[in-house]
């Protein structure tokens, strides 16, 4: 009898163990045994002898587990979870919650975690998507364990109501070019919160899709004297508000047509050249052209006129950028040794420093001296992406892994063998180069007679893979901090050899004429015509040299005389006297099927009259808007015209000689061509 009744006592107290009393594990110790809880429910635990099996490899979370501690699971359902262990518990506790499709390495973020929430207790909230599971383990701070009681409440929360619209003003005029959309968060009501914004931008109303924030405020880039419309659309896991105000403002007319200024840089009337920086410490300058962008995609080469400053003891240098960053030409990056361009993003940066940091110093290549020399090589680099000179090993003597993305080392600038000073106030030319048959940019500083070169750097890159686009920005920055310099650029007066206006085709009787125009042209040989009916396989069509060298507008014309059916496609090509030649777009004629979009088919100057052939559907509401470059308006005219091909005459003669572009609006519809007014 004795023997039955101590082997009863032994089993009760084994499955009381078990079951989490006496000095067994808890049930649900491990996360495989998560106890499911749901909405408006208490749950009592304890964490009295749980271990910390499989805890050392969760993701990482704010508040790491550091003691023992038990697991449960919530069904995710769209609404926002408030998990507390704020009343009935004992000690101190921390709590964590992860997701994922299951536990252990299927376990794949923390989504929250808290310690002390409510006094010494936690508590967490977390937004839930439908479906997926979120585990939550109880813990406690340092090695604590004891009782607790988890409670779960939900909460849907409802769609946001709209935010409120800051700056720029309903209607403002004169607003800078590089600014800020600027708004308020809507109020919090229960647990309806936003998670983000939603940013609709652009010229027409309503306006398109631009981008997604969690911030209040988002830096835009816009053209001269234009009419852009804006709406915020905060949301959350409910949607997105919906009826929120369209506002509307008109960028400020462009005091500089030939560059977009940022910061300290400045660039007085006639607008040839750009100051980055003074004579004066912790400045930064950013400039970009305005009018151009590089054409990867096939090979150029530019020579730009830069000048450091005259003192040899002065800071920081400049860099050459190319860039798609998502700010554009508004954009400006860190000073200091990143020298104005450090954060750019999609960019390929030429540095030219003039400043050794401490970061720059393992560079080079081995015959430098390193951390203790006192050589101090102005010099050039390349970096990309916006990290310039970074110092992942905090070494100067050894180059850290990642620390050279684009170059193996940095190139000296030397004369003759000795380091050369290029702050010694003389103007010099930055040579850029890239060859798109090896994907290989060159720079090089040389004198302004092109007789003496003082430092070559190459880099191989992937464009599309680097910007995004074959035909980013670019431009020039630049920083002074402690110690200054003077440092300016010039852009070359023709950027381009041969700067196409435009290229096009429309059908004429039974035939093709193919046409293009020139802002101007320097240093071209001819232009190579081809055509193919696949838009592969391309036949040259016609070879057409220039008369000679072109200042202003040219005009060109083909007929093609074989009558093909279907699509037919074009491509334009110019060749340079040097050989180097430049592809510009490839373009498709369908004469048997009318395109009743609308397209501008002809645009050509005859004296004082502008002659205009354009395309459209025919319906009403028809305004055709000439611009100058700096983007004011110069001539309206509303068109009344029929479906199909329409010709237009309209007098220039009051225009001065330059640079414009002829807008045509259809409803919400617009095309641009360039032309050129002798």
């Amino acid at each position: 009898m004795k023997t039955l009744l101590l082997a009863i006592l032994f089993l009760t107290i084994t499955c009381m163990a078990y079951a989490g009393g006496g000095g067994g594990t808890p049930a649900n110790d491990a996360c495989s045994n998560a106890v499911a809880v749901t909405c408006g429910n208490s749950y009592s635990g304890t964490t009295v002898n749980s271990t910390t099996t499989g805890e050392t490899t969760l993701p990482a979370c704010g508040t790491a587990p550091t003691a023992g501690g038990v697991w449960y699971v919530y069904t995710g359902n769209g609404s926002t979870v408030t998990a507390a262990l704020c009343s009935g518990t004992s000690y101190d506790t921390k709590i964590n919650v992860y997701s994922g499709s299951g536990c252990g390495a299927s376990l794949a973020s923390c989504v929250t975690s808290n310690d002390d929430g409510c006094g010494v207790q936690s508590t967490v909230t977390f937004v839930t998507a439908v479906g997926t599971n979120y585990y939550i383990l109880v813990n406690g701070f340092s090695s604590a364990t004891g009782t607790f009681s988890l409670g779960i409440t939900c909460c849907t929360p409802g769609v946001p109501a709209c935010a409120t619209l800051n700056s720029p003003a309903d209607g403002a005029t004169g607003v800078a070019q590089c600014g800020s959309l600027t708004w308020t968060a809507p109020a919090t009501s229960g647990c309806t919160s936003v998670d983000s914004y939603d940013v609709y931008f652009g010229t027409v109303n309503p306006p398109p899709f631009y981008s997604n924030t969690t911030a209040t405020s988002l830096a835009v880039s816009t053209n001269a004297s234009t009419v852009y419309y804006w709406q915020i659309r905060p949301k959350n896991s409910s949607g997105s508000a919906a009826g929120c105000t369209v506002r509307s403002f008109t960028s400020a007319a462009s005091g500089n047509p030939q560059y977009t200024m940022v910061d300290d840089a400045a660039s007085p009337s006639p607008y040839n050249c750009v100051s980055l920086t003074t004579n004066t410490n912790d400045q930064r300058g950013c400039a970009w052209d305005m009018n151009s962008v590089l054409n990867f995609g096939a090979n150029f080469s530019y020579d730009f006129t830069v000048n450091l400053g005259s003192s040899d003891a002065g800071a920081d240098g400049m860099a050459f950028v190319m860039q798609n960053d998502p700010q554009g030409r508004c954009k400006c990056g860190t000073a200091g040794g990143s020298l104005g361009a450090g954060g750019i993003l999609n960019s390929v940066i030429v540095e030219i420093d003039t400043y050794l940091n401490y970061e720059d110093r393992d560079d080079f290549s081995t015959n430098f001296i390193g951390c203790s020399g006192a050589e101090d090589p102005d010099h050039l680099d390349i970096w990309l992406g916006g990290t310039i000179n970074p110092n992942l090993d905090f070494s100067c003597d050894a180059t850290g892994a990642g620390e050279r993305p684009a170059t193996p080392v940095a190139v000296r600038l030397q004369n003759g063998g000795s380091n050369y000073n290029i702050e010694n106030g003389l103007n010099h030319i930055l040579r850029i180069s890239w060859t798109s048959g090896t994907n290989t940019l060159t720079a090089a500083i040389m004198n302004t007679a092109l007789t003496t070169t003082y430092g070559t750097i190459s880099s191989t890159f992937n464009p599309l893979t680097v910007f995004g686009t074959n035909t980013p920005y670019f431009g020039f920055t630049a920083s002074t901090g402690g110690l200054n310099n003077s440092q300016s650029f010039c852009n070359p007066a023709i950027l381009l050899p041969v700067e196409l206006m435009s290229f096009n085709t429309y059908c004429y009787e039974n035939y093709r004429k193919i046409y293009w125009s020139t802002a101007s042209e320097n240093d071209n040989a001819f232009f190579t015509l081809e055509r193919s009916v696949d838009g592969i396989h391309f036949e040259v069509l016609e070879v057409i040299a220039p008369p000679g060298i072109k200042t202003s507008h040219a005009d060109y014309e083909v007929l093609d005389q074989e009558q093909l059916s279907g699509t037919v496609y074009y491509r334009l090509s110019q060749t340079d006297h040097n050989g180097i030649s430049q592809t510009f777009d490839v373009i498709a004629s369908s004469c048997q099927e009318k395109n009743l979009q609308l397209g501008i088919e002809n645009l050509s100057q005859h004296g004082n009259e502008l002659h205009l052939e354009y395309n459209t559907a025919g319906e009403a509401g028809h305004r055709l808007g000439i611009y100058d470059y700096t983007g004011r308006i110069v001539m309206e005219k509303d068109l009344s015209p029929e479906k199909g091909l329409n010709a237009e005459k309209i007098q220039v003669g009051s225009l001065s000689a330059g640079m414009y572009m002829v807008h045509l609006f259809s409803g919400e519809q617009k095309v641009t061509r360039k032309f050129y007014k002798e």
